[in-house]
């Protein structure tokens, strides 16, 4: 491979960009669908610290709920502290005072909470007496925001709606595109120039 085109393709990746703190492919408003620029979150999402957040009316398992956000870049919501659960709370208030499938789940083991997104599941909101697994199997969490303000333990086959969360615009991580991108980069470098892989990352992550 000649030099020429190892210039060439450092000239590629100087006139794309790669933040230099992240490593991330810099991107157009075009290339993240529905994020305007001046917005942290996409349209029709809502913002809470350094989340956002939408309320979805759609019935669905909690699997198939999950299934969904993860496709838009998220996950079923997680609730980390007394804010932002009353925001949580809120958001769907404004659309119904039927329980909502939120993020929370024990399938792996009976009694031990996680969330979906891979945070701990470090404050607690359980209705009284819950969770009860009354009916064996209640895996799943939902929010109630009707008569009960809580979470509770209740089948993952149910249909709820649901709320996704994911990171404001500036927490995203770079797109499977961007990623394949940088390995190109990289694999060029290696063949062209000699260059390990940890003078490979320093140069994807300079300034120059």
């Amino acid at each position: 491979m000649s030099l020429l085109l190892c210039w060439a393709v450092m000239a590629l990746h100087l006139a794309t960009g790669v933040d230099a703190a992240s490593g991330v492919v810099n991107t157009t408003e075009e290339e993240v669908e529905g994020v305007d620029s001046q917005s942290p979150c996409p349209a029709g999402w809502h913002q809470n610290e350094h989340r956002c957040f939408s309320f979805y009316p759609v019935f669905a398992t909690w699997a198939t709920a999950e299934s969904y956000c993860s496709q838009h870049r998220g996950n079923l919501v997680s609730v980390h502290s007394p804010g932002q659960q009353m925001f949580v709370q809120d958001l769907v208030r404004r659309h119904t005072y039927q329980p909502v499938w939120i993020g929370g789940y024990d399938a792996a083991q009976e009694g031990m909470w996680l969330w979906s997104d891979g945070s701990a599941v470090d404050s607690f909101y359980w209705e009284e007496d819950e969770p009860s697994n009354s009916g064996q199997g209640e895996n799943c969490m939902e929010l109630h925001t009707g008569g009960g303000q809580g979470w509770n333990d209740v089948s993952c086959g149910e249909l709820r709606f649901y709320v996704c969360s994911m990171e404001t615009r500036s927490g995203l991580a770079a797109l499977p595109s961007q990623k394949k991108h940088m390995r190109e980069v990289g694999i060029v470098l290696s063949h062209c120039l000699g260059l390990t892989d940890e003078e490979i990352k320093k140069f994807l992550m300079s300034d120059s």
